[in-house]
């Protein structure tokens, strides 16, 4: 079906010089009948492609003379992330402009901000980043959707094309050719695959450059309405044999898990992008239900019906991978173009399905949330056709073509890719607060923010991102220092080694970390410790408390109103590493270079008397160099300083304030 938008008419600006701009635009528009009457001359020798593209550019050149005129800009961000930019001319030569239309994942998250023309004043869109980007799914992309053609690679050859492939690669990489479709990394190419032999393709392609994957599928557990069937009928695909009412898959970690936790080991610039399913809640309707039998065959279910699936501990296998980012749904913000992203914790709205944590050890999953209902995107069932789908396979894919910009942007600056934990470092850094104070087990650690996430990777004085070893028995240390104006976050995370598969058990909770890292932060005032955010899963919908984290491999220390002054952080471990460790810090809201002030009581004085200077420096100095050539003392490297001078003159001063980031001085 057709899709069709309402062309908007942009009046011109109000100008300064009409005499000239009616010249200028008369000679414009001669010149434009003029190439417009050329191109149509030339419509034999000319594709239809051809000419639509002759007239786009000429009606550009026109249109950017017009604005250098009227200083009206051709293309911009409305306030609710609605971009708008010139089209065409109409028929009457008024400018018109098109505008996007609920690209409710994009502005959900924010990526619509790092797009060119965005309000971050970047303009990323993944272009360049050939081999980079991947997808696994239940089968074939269809590659020659007008949205995707020419960027995705089916690298094996599944035997049809689906919709929900084609809907995942829409959302990550479609041109916005239909801009209510717009995908996050929308000039990017994209490596296509279907599940089967997944993890033997996915070290393939990690080894081949790829550093993003995205995976929306999943292991089927609990109920599961079966429609294959005449009639549909439930299926209970829990193991009766381990547990009757409860389905130990969830919250497990399995074979997958811990294979896929290898790989990331094993490649370490490669995050996996990992949907956490769709169960939460799930429960048949009726009473007449199937069950496998120890032969596996399906039987009719006989006694108590297990239950509905849990609310907590409702997430599938796999996605309890420690290494991967495991992606939960939520509704869109600002679907009604009302918003422009997150402003309050209250605008994350949970969806009816997302599964929740904690993972049987306790660990936060998912980690992430994005939008995931109602999500627009390409359809396989021809090459102009789109669709409407919800789920945490929507929502994930919105984040894995996401960081691929991030990813891009970090390029771009540094000249390398970073880690994949320094990447799902800095997305679990920036995420908007969702749910309770902290991380949880519905939310994870919020909402992804891509703005945010650019943001702190340009912001090299307030913020900070490091990539680091940990060396067997060692400990890291460093100094902090805030001037108490903005929050102290400070996040670490590390790519796990893969734990033991252990015997299928009902919520075994043996802790799946093998190097347990450790972030502590020290007030150098009062010697006060700050420990990272905890959580307790065996009172899951607690909100979070601080203490010794002993389940996760990535942790958290947040002070929101900071004691300006001196900290010192440390990273170290518990017991004993199984290998040197690589680790990724992110620390924001530091205090940047200081910047020198001072005061004195007077600005003469006679033969003998004293003046007292007073450092009144921004920026949290931690030290201080005073030089005051002719007095006595002469140099000083207290706060205050009472200066004498006993020869008649004028005599200059000198002050040098400096902490960890650096120095300023001042000479008068």
């Amino acid at each position: 079906m057709a899709s069709f938008q309402k062309e908007k008419t942009q009046p011109l600006g109000k100008l300064t010089n009409m005499k000239k701009y009616l010249t200028t635009f008369l000679l414009i528009t001669i010149a434009s009948f003029f190439l417009k009457a050329q191109v149509a001359s030339n419509s034999k020798t000319q594709s239809v492609e051809q000419k639509f593209y002759q007239q786009f550019i000429t009606d550009r050149s026109i249109a950017d003379s017009i604005s250098k005129i009227t200083h009206q800009p051709l293309r911009f961000e409305s306030t609710s992330g609605e971009i708008i930019e010139f089209s065409r001319f109409g028929y009457n030569g008024e400018m018109l402009f098109k505008r996007t239309n609920n690209i409710g994942s994009g502005r959900t998250i924010s990526t619509n901000k790092v797009w060119p023309g965005g309000t971050v004043g970047t303009s990323l869109t993944g272009a360049g980043l050939t081999g980079r980007l991947g997808e696994w799914d239940g089968g074939a992309v269809l590659v020659t959707h007008q949205e995707l053609t020419g960027r995705v690679t089916q690298v094996d050859a599944p035997t049809s094309t689906v919709t929900h492939s084609t809907h995942v690669a829409g959302t990550m990489i479609a041109s916005g050719i239909n801009a209510n479709a717009i995908g996050m990394s929308y000039q990017a190419t994209l490596s296509a695959y279907d599940w089967n032999n997944d993890a033997s393709e996915m070290m393939s392609a990690a080894a081949n450059g790829m550093i993003l994957s995205n995976h929306s599928y999943g292991t089927i557990c609990g109920w599961y309405y079966n429609t294959s069937y005449s009639p549909a009928h439930w299926e209970w695909y829990g193991n009766t044999s381990i547990s009757t009412t409860t389905d130990y898959k969830y919250g497990s970690y399995g074979q997958e898990a811990a294979d896929w936790d290898y790989i990331a080991t094993q490649y370490p610039n490669y995050l996996i992008c990992k949907a956490a399913g769709n169960d939460r809640g799930a429960n048949l309707s009726g009473s007449t239900w199937y069950v496998r039998d120890n032969s596996n065959n399906w039987i009719l279910g006989t006694g108590s019906i297990p239950p509905a699936v849990s609310q907590f501990d409702c997430v599938e296998p796999t996605a309890t991978a420690k290494n991967i980012l495991t992606v939960g749904a939520v509704n869109k913000i600002g679907s009604s173009n009302t918003n422009n992203g997150w402003t309050q914790t209250s605008d994350v709205v949970m969806s009816s399905f997302s599964g929740w944590g904690p993972t049987d050890d306790g660990r936060i999953k998912p980690d992430v949330v994005a939008a995931g209902v109602s999500i627009f995107s390409t359809s396989d069932a021809s090459t102009t056709t789109y669709t409407t789908m919800s789920g945490t396979s929507m929502a994930t894919p919105s984040v894995c073509g996401s960081l691929l910009l991030v990813q891009q942007h970090f390029k771009n600056l540094k000249g390398r890719f970073m880690l994949a934990s320094t990447l799902k470092a800095i997305a679990i850094h920036t995420a908007d607060e969702a749910g309770n104070i902290g991380p949880d087990y519905t939310f994870g650690w919020g909402l992804l923010n891509i703005a945010k996430a650019v943001r702190l990777i340009s912001d090299s004085t307030y913020s900070q991102i490091q990539e680091k070893v940990l060396a067997n028995g060692a400990i890291y240390s460093q100094n902090v220092t805030t001037d108490g104006t903005t929050p102290l976050r400070i996040s670490i995370s590390w790519t796990d080694v893969p734990a033991t598969v252990r015997n299928a058990a009902l919520n075994d909770t043996t802790r799946r970390i093998v190097n347990d890292l450790d972030i502590r932060l020290r007030r150098v005032s009062d010697n006060t410790v700050f420990m990272p955010f905890v959580l307790n899963p065996a009172s899951p919908n607690t909100p979070a408390t601080t203490g010794d984290n002993i389940r996760d491999n990535v942790e958290q220390i947040y002070i929101a109103a900071p004691t300006s002054g001196s900290y010192v952080l440390t990273v170290s471990h518990k017991g004993v590493l199984a290998n040197p460790q690589n680790y990724s810090l992110i620390i924001s809201g530091v205090a940047g270079p200081p910047s020198a002030v001072y005061s004195k009581t007077a600005n003469s004085i006679c033969t003998g008397q004293t003046i007292t200077y007073t450092d009144n420096s921004i920026g949290s100095p931690t030290s201080r160099l005073w030089y005051f050539p002719g007095g006595t003392p002469s140099t000083a490297t207290s706060n205050i300083v009472t200066v004498t001078y006993n020869t008649p003159g004028k005599y200059p001063v000198a002050f040098k304030v400096s902490n960890a980031l650096g120095s300023d001085t001042i000479y008068n």
